[in-house]
């Protein structure tokens, strides 16, 4: 199975320590995203997911990949930034860097 914080925070958040522990053995590889909500006046609700940098947004990263750890997950990891704020290369380069720092 796979664990993706970006579509868990838009779509039902389950906290990441139970969430990797409820998959276990099944859990077979990560994606990790970022979004933050956005206002939308006039809609119904009143605000949107975007999609956001893997530095900002409402993913809590380090809680994720401390989990991740908790449970001696040992696998890929694979970096979904759909952010426009930066050209694809140094969102990528970012993203990398980021996550290598959380797992220092």
């Amino acid at each position: 199975m796979i664990h993706d914080i970006g579509n868990m925070v838009r779509e039902g958040y389950e906290f990441d320590p139970w969430s990797l522990e409820i998959l276990g053995e099944h859990l077979a590889h990560v994606h990790v995203k970022n979004a933050v909500l956005t206002p939308a006046p006039g809609a119904s609700p009143p605000w949107s997911w975007e999609w956001a940098p893997m530095r900002t947004g409402a993913v809590p990263m380090q809680r994720l990949f401390d989990a991740l750890a908790g449970v001696g997950y040992d696998g890929w990891v694979s970096l979904e930034d759909f952010s426009t704020a930066l050209p694809q290369r140094e969102r990528l380069a970012d993203g990398l860097a980021y996550v290598r720092q959380l797992t220092a």
